[in-house]
């Protein structure tokens, strides 16, 4: 259902993709390895939600970030 886009393709230790779903936008990025991982996103227009992450703190925006070990986060574009 919907539309994936893979955003990082070649890369061995972030998984960042875009779903669109009925008139809404999901983000997801995840670290998934061991070490800091820096993520410089494209621009990211419009309005994002946090929806989850699984560090006690997450940034609000899907902006410029390093990636904590294993590092997950999801933001709703409405």
């Amino acid at each position: 259902m919907g539309q994936y886009q893979d955003l990082l393709p070649n890369s061995p230790v972030l998984w960042c993709y875009r779903r669109e779903w009925k008139g809404q936008t999901l983000l997801v990025i995840a670290n998934l390895s061991r070490e800091i991982q820096p993520w410089q996103p494209g621009q990211m227009r419009g309005n994002w939600q946090l929806v989850m992450h699984n560090y006690e703190e997450a940034s609000p925006q899907p902006c410029a970030m390093t990636l904590r070990p294993f590092e997950a986060v999801w933001w709703l574009q409405k």
